[in-house]
């Protein structure tokens, strides 16, 4: 919905490729949290700047979209996590389904938009020496992706 006019649930399932009803019924929820907004005598229904700049993957960092897909995650492990605290073992990433790809998609957001200006610099000359062939080695940092 970002940067498109109002529309009906209709036009807005159609332009996304997804089920009408679903579309309906999670435009329905998100008018009710006050994320979306919707005019009664058009049938319309619109995405402020404001909220697509929270909710879009262009809001970079600011994306909570990205970021919420964690509370999925950790809620499939709940019990798992309970155990631990309980007799003391770890969740295997087995157990985390998509762990991988939502981390992957999370540091793209958050660590690669601010690696330049605001991560690298905090080791002082560390920009320079890496300009000059530093050598580098990434690990246990995923799927290295901002070595990439």
């Amino acid at each position: 919905m970002r940067n498109c006019s109002p529309a009906i649930s209709g036009d807005i399932a159609k332009r996304a490729r997804l089920n009408e009803r679903y579309v309906r019924g999670c435009l329905g929820a998100l008018l009710t949290s006050g994320v979306v907004e919707f005019e009664p005598s058009t049938q319309q229904f619109f995405l402020q700047p404001e909220h697509s700049g929270y909710l879009t993957l262009p809001a970079g960092a600011d994306n909570i979209g990205v970021f919420s897909q964690n509370i999925a995650s950790l809620r499939g492990v709940e019990d798992d996590i309970v155990a631990c605290f309980q007799k003391g073992r770890g969740v295997p990433y087995s157990r985390f389904p998509r762990f991988h790809e939502v981390m992957e998609e999370d540091s793209g957001q958050s660590v690669l938009s601010s690696l330049e200006t605001h991560i690298l610099p905090l080791v002082p000359g560390l920009t320079n020496r890496l300009a000059d062939g530093a050598r580098v080695l990434d690990v246990g940092c995923g799927r290295g992706r901002v070595l990439i």
